[in-house]
């Protein structure tokens, strides 16, 4: 099973928005930088910093540490037809929509 340690979050937010020194600490690298030294950005992912992916001064992109579920944490399986009787679906979902809708003049 392969458990991922780190997403990579695309944003266009400016910089502001990365001011979260007080809640973990956030280092800002290059693109270079974070293609020559990506092993070493994960290490500091994994125990918890961000690091910030940026284009000439600019953040472009955010590392940040996948969510994973506690080890103690027992999940239940999902039981099938639990909320039977609670979901329905119309008898006309698969028909195609009127071209009004698509046109964009259906209200």
């Amino acid at each position: 099973m392969v458990v991922p340690i780190c997403i990579l979050k695309l944003t266009r937010s400016k910089a502001k928005d990365y001011d979260v020194g007080a809640i973990m600490p956030t280092k800002t690298v290059t693109i270079e930088e974070a293609a020559s030294h990506l092993l070493e950005l994960l290490a500091l992912v994994k125990k918890g910093d961000e690091v910030i992916i940026a284009k000439r001064k600019k953040p472009l992109a955010k590392l940040i540490a996948f969510p994973r579920p506690e080890d103690n944490e027992v999940r239940t399986p999902r039981v099938f037809g639990q909320r039977r009787g609670e979901v329905w679906m119309s008898d006309d979902f698969d028909e195609p929509l009127p071209d009004d809708f698509w046109l964009g003049s259906h209200t």
